[in-house]
């Protein structure tokens, strides 16, 4: 541990925790979702990004005093979505947040086991964030994979998603708000790349459970289901790795070549698997010229 990095707080409940759930065009679930953790938090900051349907944010079918809803006008992506929540749970004057996506659901005693856990931690002070454990489509995608340590009922990881992670506000304002520039994908990954140069810790709580819908799935000879991401998100993911190497450099030798595995991988996968395949290779050509030469925000149709 950096004897420079900063202890971040821990909460005592779930009463002292403020959810981020940033929306935009969501399923039918919503509803539950946002019912289930109205369940588990003091309170809930709901960003719609411009969705084109509003229904879901009437809180009359909640208990309205326990929602807080800031609606864009267009989308402005999942990082500008955090940081507004953040802002709002500040203004709020809660101290920790919870963040959500609009697509996962959070199991009875999620929040307060992930809170039992990081209290009772060994390295409590030096957690900064903390996450549930979850399942994806096949058995590479957990909240548990790629496990830098394990402990009795956490591991601890380089990144984790940002969907169900805990921390608390202090640990945004000192590693800065999350990069608006990358819009969507990796925005989680470059937030706790910052967290770890600080010298923070990101742990999963095992014992904390959350159902997290990756969407639709393909199923493949070799490598089980993946996920089917439409060629736009496909772009998204092939940019933001190249920005994202880019800012990691060589100095961080062992997470720069993981970084170009991963890539390396998703390009394969695209190539053999995605459909439709001339516009996923499109999106793979467009994400790689545009993050060699550092274009950023949303993606432009041409």
């Amino acid at each position: 541990m950096n004897m420079n990095s900063p202890v971040f707080p821990v909460p005592e409940t779930a009463s002292q925790v403020c959810a981020i759930m940033v929306t935009y065009n969501p399923g039918n679930s919503i509803c539950g979702n946002i019912e289930a953790l109205s369940r588990q938090v003091e309170h809930i900051v709901i960003v719609d990004n411009g969705s084109a349907a509003r229904d879901f944010l009437d809180t009359r079918q909640f208990q309205s005093d326990q929602i807080t809803i800031v609606e864009h006008e267009t989308n402005h992506g999942i990082a500008a979505g955090f940081n507004t929540g953040i802002q709002k749970a500040k203004e709020l004057s809660f101290q920790w947040v919870l963040l959500m996506d609009q697509d996962s659901t959070l199991k009875n005693e999620c929040i307060h086991n992930m809170i039992s856990t990081w209290r009772s931690h060994a390295l409590a002070g030096q957690v900064a964030m903390i996450g549930p454990n979850y399942a994806g489509p096949n058995k590479y995608q957990t909240g548990i994979s790629e496990s830098l340590e394990r402990w009795s009922g956490s591991v601890r990881k380089r990144d984790i998603i940002s969907s169900g992670s805990l921390m608390p506000i202090s640990l945004y304002e000192h590693v800065g708000p999350f990069m608006e520039e990358l819009f969507i994908d990796l925005v989680d990954i470059e937030f706790c790349w910052r967290v770890n140069k600080i010298g923070g810790t990101c742990i999963v709580a095992t014992e904390a459970q959350m159902d997290h819908q990756l969407g639709k799935s393909i199923p493949t000879p070799l490598l089980g289901e993946l996920a089917a991401h439409n060629p736009t998100r496909t772009y998204y993911r092939v940019r933001n790795a190249i920005l994202f190497i880019k800012m990691i450099g060589v100095k961080d030798l062992k997470l720069y070549l993981v970084r170009w595995r991963k890539l390396i991988f998703l390009i394969i996968q695209k190539t053999l698997f995605g459909r439709p395949w001339l516009e996923q290779m499109n999106s793979i050509f467009r994400g790689i010229k545009d993050g060699i030469i550092g274009r950023t925000g949303p993606y432009k149709k041409q």
